[in-house]
Order: C-alpha cells, then sequence, then structure tokens
C-alpha cells in the first residue's frame, strides 16, 4: 500500500547517495557498510510510511512531499547510527 500512496502522489523518498554520506560523515564508506545502510533507511521509510499511512494519505502532493522529506530525514540519522556511522567519522 505504501508504493500505491508513492505512485498516486507523484513523489517518493530520495535515493541514498554514496558521495553525499561520505562527504556528510567525513570517511570512506565500503560497499557493505552503504548496503546496509541504503536497507535499513529503506526498511525505516517504508515502516513510517505504513505507521502514517492514513494521515499520508489524506495530504495534498506539498504536504505529502514536506511529510516525506522529514520521514527521510530522521531514516537518514537511524539507519547511520544503525550502520555505525557518526559525524566525527569512522564506522563499522
Amino acid at each position: 500500500r505504501v508504493y500505491d500512496l508513492i505512485l498516486e502522489q507523484g513523489r517518493g523518498p530520495s535515493e541514498a547517495r554514496l558521495g553525499t554520506l561520505e562527504e556528510q560523515f567525513g570517511t570512506v564508506i565500503s560497499p557493505e557498510q552503504f548496503y546496509n545502510y541504503s536497507k535499513e533507511r529503506g526498511r525505516i521509510i517504508k515502516d513510517e510510511m505504513n505507521t502514517r499511512y492514513d494521515h499520508l494519505r489524506t495530504l495534498d502532493p506539498k504536504q505529502f512531499g514536506d511529510a516525506l522529506e522529514r520521514i527521510t530525514r530522521r531514516a537518514n540519522r537511524r539507519a547511520a547510527q544503525a550502520v555505525g556511522l557518526s559525524r566525527s567519522g569512522g564506522g563499522a
């Protein structure tokens, strides 16, 4: 149902980008670590969208986009923590 909502709204979460992530955390990220980050981030986004589904489906496209950005930012932080990334650099 989350995928149907994304199609209806015409907007989905932004993709994770390795270069951006490495710049943000000041470290080289291994392919395995990036894969695990991306997988965890996607799971978190999907879970949050499922939890908030009834609310999200009532939003207009602008409101939906804003809500999706907030969900994505939270997912970025939580996924980074889950794979051992911190602002001071370092990896898992």
